[in-house]
């Protein structure tokens, strides 16, 4: 099995429990459902946000790479306010990761830096990438610009000495090997993360839905974090993750539903099931889900997805 091959710990501890009657109630659910039985590829052709296939596949892969490579953490706290990312690029409102494409994108048909070139992108600097991200009426909703640049500047050096510029290289040297893809991955900051969560598409399943749903039981103490926007700590936030990507293989394995299917099904959901006022009525999991509703996102510092 690829986790044990990765030598991933998926151990966790008191912090957080699986509910397995739940867990196999979710399952069940899930095979239960019309809507499941068949999935179509979400295939990122809204072209307000990512580069069409026609620019070439070194093109795209690029893309690609810089933006994975920076997406994370799109909200701060100020003064004890959650502040999520949004704003308007080029016309179009929008939020979180969808702000982030965009604003790359534009980058890209602009012109104004060059950040498909490796070594420039090496040694970008922080006006640079603010430039990146500020929005039509010249603010910069986007947070954590100084670890999303050293994020960048470590992907570029690397592309740069060792991938002749292009992550498209990294592609075609692993082929279709998902093991390589991983390992290779990992030579870079941005994608240094132990669980290897953005190439094992475990991709929202961490970020609350899942314990508003019930199949999780955080202690005490991590419930009040939760309620309360308080910031985990990397041990905590760990246990978390562990577990969460161990339900993931149980309903992967219990379904054969595969994983990229089920990591679809919570991403599309996303904005129903939203931090402060979620559409439980139109929610596909209402059926089987507690409807935690006072679980906010699981805060932690991270430069990684």
């Amino acid at each position: 099995m690829l986790i044990e091959k990765l030598r991933i710990n998926l151990n966790f501890g008191d912090y957080v429990q699986v509910d397995e009657r739940k867990e196999k109630k979710l399952a069940k659910y899930l095979v239960s459902k019309k809507e499941f039985e068949r999935y179509d590829p979400y295939d990122w052709s809204d072209y307000n946000f990512w580069i069409p296939n026609e620019e070439g596949k070194d093109v795209v892969s690029q893309f690609f790479a810089l933006g994975n490579s920076i997406n994370f953490r799109y909200w701060n706290l100020k003064h004890g306010d959650f502040v999520y990312c949004k704003g308007i690029k080029e016309g179009i409102e929008t939020s979180g990761a969808g702000y982030m494409w965009r604003c790359i994108k534009t980058a890209y048909e602009n012109g104004n830096f060059d950040i498909f070139n490796a070594k420039k992108l090496a040694n970008m600097k922080i006006n640079q990438i603010r430039d990146i991200f500020q929005d039509d009426n010249g603010n910069i909703p986007m947070p954590h610009l100084k670890e999303r640049l050293k994020n960048w500047n470590d992907l570029g050096w690397k592309l740069y000495e060792y991938w002749e510029d292009e992550f498209y290289n990294i592609i075609k040297e692993v082929g279709k090997s998902l093991y390589q893809f991983i390992q290779f991955s990992r030579q870079f900051r941005a994608f240094d993360d132990p669980l290897c969560k953005m190439t094992m598409v475990n991709a929202i399943l961490h970020q609350g839905r899942d314990m508003r749903i019930g199949v999780l039981r955080p202690n005490k103490r991590i419930a009040e974090k939760l309620k309360n926007r308080t910031y985990l700590s990397k041990e905590e936030m760990r246990e978390i993750r562990n577990a969460c990507l161990k339900v993931f293989l149980y309903l992967m394995k219990e379904t054969g539903i595969s994983g990229e299917a089920l990591d679809n099904m919570w991403w599309s959901n996303r904005k129903k099931c939203s931090e402060d006022n979620p559409k439980c009525n139109e929610c596909i999991f209402s059926p089987i889900c507690e409807k935690n509703v006072i679980y906010k996102i699981p805060l932690e510092e991270t430069r990684y997805y």
